[in-house]
C-alpha cells in the first residue's frame, strides 16, 4: 500500500501531520527520518488508540467459540 517513498509532510495532507483531536497523537509531530512512514504509522495507531489493544488468539478462539454456539445456546435456554 505504502511503500514509505511518498513525502507526508506537505501541509495538502493535514491528516498525516497534524493532531487529531484533543490528543497528543505520535505520528502528528514532526517525524524527522521516519515521516516517510507517516500514513503506516497513523493506520497502525488510530485504531489502536481508539479500540484498544488486539486481543489474544487464545482469547480470540474462545470468543468465536462463545459467538458460533450462541444460537444453540439461546435455543436450549429459552426451552
Amino acid at each position: 500500500m505504502d511503500g514509505a517513498l511518498f513525502d507526508w509532510s506537505n501541509p495538502k495532507f493535514r491528516l498525516y501531520n497534524e493532531p487529531m483531536g484533543p490528543t497528543t497523537d505520535p505520528y502528528a509531530k514532526d517525524l524527522g527520518d521516519l515521516n516517510p512512514l507517516a500514513f503506516i504509522l497513523r493506520m497502525r495507531l488510530v485504531p489502536l488508540r481508539n479500540l484498544g489493544a488486539c486481543i489474544s488468539p487464545d482469547n480470540a478462539w474462545m470468543f468465536l467459540q462463545g459467538i458460533e454456539t450462541l444460537p444453540l445456546r439461546m435455543q436450549r435456554q429459552c426451552e
